[in-house]
């Protein structure tokens, strides 16, 4: 159980990750030139940036089913990410980008082959 932030100072992105059992939460918040996040929205009440205003897509989800499933919360430009999800922010585009955990590994594990191959290429070729 984990959710985790990764700044790639290189690619200038932020990576909030989030355990496929979903046990921990991990909540952000997008409108105009801020952006929040944190495992509890009261995190967010302290930022000036934070508007409080109500999301009706929460409220039904609430009254509907007694809870309110991801990707909603009772604010508005604030999410859930699921379990096992990871959001991507580009610093430079300002552009959100929601995956699936499952995508991140197999990107990792891809990575991880192809550096794996080659270095047995250069090993053959005695480099």
């Amino acid at each position: 159980m984990f959710s985790i932030a990764i700044f790639d100072s290189v690619k200038k992105q932020l990576v909030l990750i989030r355990d496929r059992a979903g046990v921990k939460p991990l909540f952000y918040y997008s409108d105009n030139d801020v952006f929040l996040f944190g495992s509890e929205l009261k995190s967010f009440h302290r930022h000036p940036g934070f508007k409080k205003e109500l999301s009706y897509e929460g409220i039904t989800s609430f009254l509907e089913n007694g809870f309110i499933s991801a990707p909603l919360t009772i604010f508005k430009n604030t999410n859930k990410l699921g379990a096992g999800e990871y959001l991507i922010l580009d610093l430079q585009s300002k552009k959100l980008k929601l995956r699936s955990i499952g995508m991140f590994m197999i990107h990792i594990a891809s990575r991880f082959l192809m550096c794996h191959s080659r270095k047995r290429y250069l090993r053959r070729r005695n480099f």
